[in-house]
């Protein structure tokens, strides 16, 4: 089965590309359907070459690591990563790379990953300590938290993904 979310960036593509052919018709005539097609062309190269290397760069971090390493944003302000270990998580954050939080996985109650938007693998994650707090953080991609989340940690986790 395709997935849908890339069926929608696909499309959405295609409806930018010709927006921008059109616009260039406006602007320039025939000769700028050539020009808007380079640079469509130029700018997709660009965003796929530089999402390529965002993920190369967290492979790579992960497999240094020997943990699922997560882009993250504590509580919507602090960017970081977000390690999952089978003690528990650690969020790393700041300049100097430092652990900021670190919660043990005796101190957890329950885990929910549930999707930020309608498209995308972003996700808001909320964690339930033992004592009653709840943190939350912004998570680049959802679905490999919540695998990784389900195999690493033993814990309640809940995934609210809606397809």
């Amino acid at each position: 089965m395709a997935n849908p979310s890339r069926a929608l960036a696909v499309l959405g593509a295609g409806v930018l590309a010709v927006a921008s052919v059109t616009a260039a018709v406006q602007l320039w005539g025939p000769s700028g359907i050539p020009i808007a097609v380079a640079l469509f062309g130029a700018l997709s190269l660009l965003a796929v070459k530089v999402g390529a290397r965002t993920e190369h760069l967290y492979q790579a971090k992960t497999e240094k690591e020997g943990v699922p390493v997560f882009a993250a944003l504590l509580g919507g302000t602090a960017g970081g990563d977000l390690l999952v270990t089978r003690d528990g998580l650690q969020f790393v954050g700041g300049r100097q790379r430092v652990p900021s939080f670190t919660w043990a996985a005796s101190e957890l109650r329950s885990v929910r990953v549930a999707r930020k938007g309608p498209l995308g693998s972003a996700a808001l994650m909320t964690i339930e300590t033992v004592t009653g707090d709840r943190i939350w953080l912004e998570v680049a991609d959802g679905p490999r938290l919540a695998g990784a989340l389900e195999d690493v940690i033993d814990l309640v986790v809940e995934v609210a993904w809606g397809d």
